[in-house]
């Protein structure tokens, strides 16, 4: 990629200050979000397949747990049995199904995960 393709949280995960974690669904929504007309307004059909392509080569690829904490929208499950597979430390989002469900933000904390917003994450890093 070209210097002015690089971002902080891009360097970031390339010096391996953080791991990526995926999994098949996870990485297929991805494709399928970023072919919406209104996504197409901010990231182009090239710099999402190179994105799809990175996460592919370089995040760490798990299969998605199957039996996961109830959530107010059952099409999150994937995204939190990914969480779960991975034995990650954060779950990173702006879902509101997600980050406004004190039951669920109780039941993932205790298996050690944090659900927080990018901003949140990128702090942590000092982006």
């Amino acid at each position: 990629m070209a210097a002015r393709d690089a971002s902080p949280a891009r360097e970031a995960w390339a010096a391996g200050r953080f791991e990526w974690i995926t999994s098949d669904g996870l990485t297929d929504e991805f494709v399928e979000v970023s072919s919406r007309v209104r996504v197409r307004r901010y990231l182009t059909p090239e710099r999402a397949a190179l994105f799809v392509n990175l996460i592919r080569t370089r995040a760490t690829l798990v299969v998605p747990a199957v039996e996961t904490p109830p959530c107010r929208d059952p099409k999150d499950a994937t995204l939190i049995g990914t969480a779960i597979a991975g034995e990650v430390d954060y779950l990173v989002t702006s879902d509101k199904d997600l980050l406004d469900d004190p039951a669920l933000r109780d039941a993932l904390t205790a298996r050690g995960i944090e659900v927080i917003t990018a901003d949140k994450f990128w702090r942590s890093l000092s982006i």
